[in-house]
């Protein structure tokens, strides 16, 4: 009887598992990712998603979703191919300056100006020059008043430039900012000026969870979405309260380049250059949005301009989501000056994911594009 308990038990915990035929591609694959990682700095998001239990629900638009009921063992789908049909409209580098002006209410210029010596309390953005004092940084706060901050970071200036300001720096809620130094972490609390510090490595991630809560560790291209974390590392991966919830990766055919996820409940947005079914010809680099947990693709908006934008000189990356159907992004076009290339403004834009509109919200000039945005106050 224990026999044929332990045999039942051991066909029905491994029936689901990939067939043995995957493994050697999904090394390869790996192998591939580390690579392309190690010389770019970008990551091939890959295939299969694995969930608790399937269980299809539908959403308000028709489509169905996978959730994943407590307490199930995980099973393995293939996730969906991109569909051609999420393709809209390119976006012309070159004409982002003469885009319309949208709703978000942000400043014109995002250049700091008569800012005050005081904490403000909260921000809306965080920025820091790429010159001059590099102990120094700027916060917006809420009523788009400039306020002039100072690291208490002494001798810990990192490759020569100071404490660095992520993409991901500014806590959610707008009230802590964390920089990174060459061995520690500094974080100023934008209530009182007062600065802290935790050993760290140069190349430590920044992450916040939830509000207050620092991930400080050496992986990067992750984002959390209130319990959730989602990285980017040989395909997409959700933990869920620190439980492995999801893990989706793509065919070898169907893997591309992505970085910068940028996440909101049942969505995720990335920079990316992916391929589509049907299509022949990849439509280049742009934001691609999927859904979670599915990661069924909804939307992408091509860039295209004279001058390829690559994902490795962040020219091109999602910020925030403002609402459910609109993200804030951040793009420096290329300028051509005789045969030399320079990215003199970065551009905020706002693209709606629904019906492909895109308005431009703010810029300022390239010595300014080192910013963080509080991603809970902009929703």
């Amino acid at each position: 009887m224990n026999d044929i308990r332990l045999t039942d038990l051991m066909r029905e915990t491994t029936q689901n598992l990939p067939h043995r035929d995957l493994v050697p591609a999904a090394l390869t694959s790996a192998r591939r990712v580390r690579r392309s990682r190690r010389v770019t700095g970008v990551i091939a998001v890959a295939a299969l998603v694995a969930v608790g239990a399937v269980v299809p629900t539908v959403l308000p638009h028709g489509r169905s979703q996978l959730r994943a009921p407590a307490g199930q063992p995980a099973k393995v789908f293939a996730a969906p191919a991109l569909s051609a049909s999420i393709i809209q409209r390119a976006l012309d580098p070159a004409q982002v300056g003469s885009l319309p002006t949208g709703s978000l209410g942000l400043p014109a210029d995002l250049t700091p100006t008569a800012a005050v010596a005081t904490p403000p309390g909260r921000a809306l953005m965080v920025t820091k020059e790429r010159r001059g004092d590099q102990r120094v940084f700027y916060a917006l706060d809420t009523d788009h008043r400039w306020h002039r901050l100072t690291v208490d970071a002494p001798a810990d200036i990192g490759n020569g430039l100071g404490p660095m300001l992520d993409r991901t720096s500014l806590s959610p809620d707008g009230t802590e900012v964390a920089l990174r130094g060459a061995r520690a972490t500094y974080v100023v609390d934008l209530g009182t000026g007062r600065t802290t510090s935790r050993p760290s490595k140069g190349g430590t991630h920044i992450a916040w969870q939830g509000q207050h809560r620092l991930r400080l560790d050496g992986a990067g291209d992750e984002t959390y979405d209130g319990n959730t974390l989602i990285r980017l590392k040989d395909g997409f991966t959700e933990t869920r309260d620190g439980a492995p919830a999801v893990r989706a990766r793509l065919s070898a055919a169907k893997s591309y380049p992505a970085e910068d996820p940028t996440a909101i409940h049942g969505r995720l947005a990335v920079t990316a250059d992916p391929s589509f079914s049907g299509v022949r010809h990849r439509p280049g680099t742009g934001l691609l949005v999927l859904a979670r947990p599915s990661y069924e693709g909804l939307a992408f908006l091509p860039v295209g301009g004279p001058h390829d934008l690559t994902l490795a000189d962040g020219s091109l990356s999602p910020r925030a989501w403002v609402g459910n159907d609109t993200l804030l992004f951040s793009i420096a076009p290329p300028v051509d000056h005789g045969g030399t290339v320079s990215m003199p403004r970065e551009y905020y834009l706002s693209w709606n994911v629904r019906n492909g509109t895109v308005h431009r919200e703010s810029a300022t000039n390239q010595y300014w594009r080192d910013s963080s945005w509080a991603t809970g106050l902009l929703r």
